[in-house]
């Protein structure tokens, strides 16, 4: 098979080390993903992303009058995600969105995908999987959260579902828009 379109991504060690920042940014601090309801979401991370709470925020009654609007942040993996409730519903995403973007993707080894996708077998979340990206070893699942925010689960690693792996092209509808909210 030609990696050639990936070989840098492809080097675990490449993909994980970083030379230094010219502006002394040290990467990623969180992500957010914006919701309708912080709790129903928050719900969500945890029991299907294995999310660990860290901090609740404006879900009191000074922080509301102020505007601001509640927010989660959990642990999944080494990442910070944050969960936050929007009033604009034009900011969810949209569930036929064509592009794919913006998503957001965790990363795990091959037996953690074939585990994640029986999980969401088992908690009767809809995907499509495994799924194998054009000129690479990497495997995926792609899946909705409740508001329609796009998510996958990713391996890099050589995986005996490359064997059994739907092939991406174009000439398939895009995957997303095969997916309904969960």
């Amino acid at each position: 098979m030609a990696i050639a379109n990936f070989p840098r991504l492809l080097n675990e060690k490449v993909r994980n080390e970083a030379g230094a920042n010219s502006r002394g940014l040290t990467g990623v601090d969180h992500v957010g993903i914006p919701c309708r309801d912080a709790l129903r979401t928050g719900e969500f991370v945890e029991r299907i992303l294995g999310g660990v709470e860290m901090c609740r925020v404006a879900f009191d009654a000074d922080a509301r009058a102020q505007g601001r609007l509640p927010h989660i942040f959990y642990h999944v993996g080494s990442q910070l995600v944050e969960v936050a409730e929007v009033n604009d519903p034009a900011i969810l995403a949209q569930l036929d969105a064509a592009t794919g973007q913006p998503h957001w993707a965790f990363g795990t080894t091959p037996q953690g995908l074939i585990d994640f996708m029986k999980h969401l077998d088992a908690e009767d979340v809809p995907y499509v999987g495994p799924v194998l990206h054009p000129g690479s070893t990497s495997v995926s699942a792609y899946f909705r959260d409740p508001d329609g925010n796009m998510l996958e689960v990713t391996t890099w690693q050589e995986s005996p579902l490359l064997d059994h792996a739907e092939l991406i092209t174009s000439a398939k509808p895009p995957i997303w828009q095969r997916l309904k909210s969960s």
